[in-house]
């Protein structure tokens, strides 16, 4: 695969997941346990895709989702509000949101705020993320068995 087909090749991985979610999760309320089935599936999609289509690469999510899902998962587990934790971390709600979505990215200044308002340090936090790359390789080479 080249570097120009690149955009191209995940554009049809988007329209896989896309039309998956179309089929098996009309717009309702969903329960944690079918958000999980769900992610399974996507991480298989993911996983078959890559496959036959970015010779067996394996496809890593961006440094900035798992930051924010590292970050939703702290704020979660000490009972805090986006609201807290944004007002705690000084930076505006609407951008924290993004950034647990993994829309935004965070400046190093940003990232010291966060890491601040949780009372950690940035190297923890990068602990966790890198625990979080490790268990999805470890799916990762699970389902490619």
């Amino acid at each position: 695969m080249t570097k120009n087909n690149f955009p191209a090749v995940n554009q049809q991985l988007f329209n896989k997941i896309e039309v998956f979610n179309n089929t098996y999760l009309p717009n309702q309320a969903i329960s944690r346990q079918k958000t999980a089935v769900f992610d399974n599936k996507v991480l298989k999609i993911v996983n078959d895709f890559s496959k036959t289509h970015i010779n067996s690469t394996k496809v890593q999510p961006l440094f900035r989702n798992m930051l924010g899902e590292t970050l939703r998962e702290i704020r979660r587990s000490r009972g805090w509000t986006l609201k807290n934790l944004s007002t705690l971390a000084g930076v505006s709600l609407s951008f924290m949101s993004e950034v647990e979505r993994g829309a935004k990215e965070v400046s190093s200044e940003v990232l010291l705020s966060i890491c601040q308002a949780f009372g950690i340090s940035i190297d923890r936090l990068l602990d966790k993320i890198s625990a979080r790359y490790k268990l999805l390789n470890q799916i990762d080479t699970t389902m490619s068995e």
